[in-house]
């Protein structure tokens, strides 16, 4: 994404973990926000971030709703949670999601972890609406 010029400077990385891709992201000088619904994970990337000398900011989250987040980037990436989804917790997750971005923003996720499903989803970007 970042070759492509496809990344912009507020990153949502959505159900971070302990934010590895984040603190990548961070390092080159991106805004990085990683939610993520586990405590444990975000202590572990806040204490990376903080170790590293990083401000990428972790807060535990639900990704299917993100109340306080609307409107807030410009980039989302996603790198392994869509995919644990089914139906109805999918459709909730993109609206959320969908919710968090500013106009023409890009979104990434990789889809070629769901079963029946091969590729990658590419970039898709946020129309006006």
């Amino acid at each position: 994404m970042e070759v492509a010029g496809l990344l912009r400077a507020t990153v949502l990385d959505a159900g971070c973990g302990t934010g590895e891709d984040a603190l990548h992201l961070a390092g080159k000088g991106y805004a990085v926000t990683g939610p993520d619904l586990s405590p444990r994970a975000i202590t572990l990337a806040r204490d990376k971030a903080a170790a590293r000398g990083l401000g990428a900011v972790f807060e535990v989250a639900d990704a299917l709703d993100l109340t306080g987040y609307e409107g807030r980037f410009g980039t989302v990436i996603d790198s392994g949670l869509a995919h644990t989804f089914e139906h109805d917790r999918l459709r909730a997750y993109a609206a959320a999601l969908h919710r968090a971005c500013r106009p023409g923003a890009v979104a990434r996720q990789p889809l070629d972890q769901r079963p029946g499903i091969r590729g990658d989803a590419g970039a898709a970007r946020r129309g006006h609406r």
